[in-house]
């Protein structure tokens, strides 16, 4: 039992890991003033690029999609990830994050 947990959180948890990373690089992102003002594409190239700089390097652009409201651009990154376990299982990890930019 205590192998196939361990089985379970080695391949588990750096998904996980990198889940966390992409909390706090939006979380940062919400506060970085150089993006107040900055366009969809500007943000989602400065999302993408801190993405790769941390080493996150399954996440597609296609995941992110950024929309306009009234005083901000949200921002919202929605993907999957699968990880073969042993034989023929596999577990599959959804995830959606979301971040605020504001626009002035």
């Amino acid at each position: 039992m205590v192998l196939a947990l361990g089985l379970f959180a080695l391949k588990t948890g750096t998904v996980y890991y990198e889940n966390w990373t992409l909390k706090s690089l939006l979380k940062d992102m919400e506060t970085d003033p150089k993006l107040f003002r900055a366009s969809p594409i500007t943000i989602k190239k400065s999302l993408m690029a801190r993405i790769h700089m941390n080493g996150i390097y399954d996440l597609k652009a296609e995941n992110v999609r950024i929309k306009r409201d009234d005083q901000n651009y949200l921002i919202n990154v929605k993907y999957s990830e699968s990880k073969p376990l042993a034989g023929n299982m596999t577990v599959v990890m959804d995830f959606e994050e979301t971040a605020r930019i504001p626009i002035r």
